[in-house]
């Protein structure tokens, strides 16, 4: 999938492609922590804009940032659904030992 934030310093579009799972009207995403903690910068603009776009194939969304009460719970979650998604070998080689953020967005479809 592709989403797409708006710079929080810049203000223009950011796209990146990323991995998802789907469940009920939510994306789950999982962005890396980096070396200081505060995650990527997709995730750093989704944070402060709130609000994204994403693209799924032909598809577009609107996506709502939505916070996560129990991260480390929800975590395990997503890799979980990440492993039977896309495999174990490819779900270890990409996130095993490193600092993750879970992300959950709310989507509806784009007008």
């Amino acid at each position: 999938m592709i989403l797409i934030t708006q710079g929080r310093r810049t203000g223009r579009a950011h796209r990146v492609d990323l991995w998802f799972v789907h469940e009920a009207g939510r994306l789950y995403l999982m962005a890396y922590a980096r070396r200081h903690g505060r995650g990527t910068d997709w995730y750093q603009n989704l944070r402060h804009g709130r609000r994204a776009v994403v693209e799924v194939g032909d598809r577009r969304y609107e996506a709502a940032w939505e916070r996560i009460e129990d991260p480390a719970g929800m975590l395990v979650q997503i890799t979980a659904l990440f492993t039977l998604k896309y495999g174990r070998q490819m779900v270890a080689s990409y996130y095993a030992e490193t600092k993750r953020h879970p992300v959950c967005l709310r989507i509806a479809p784009h007008p």
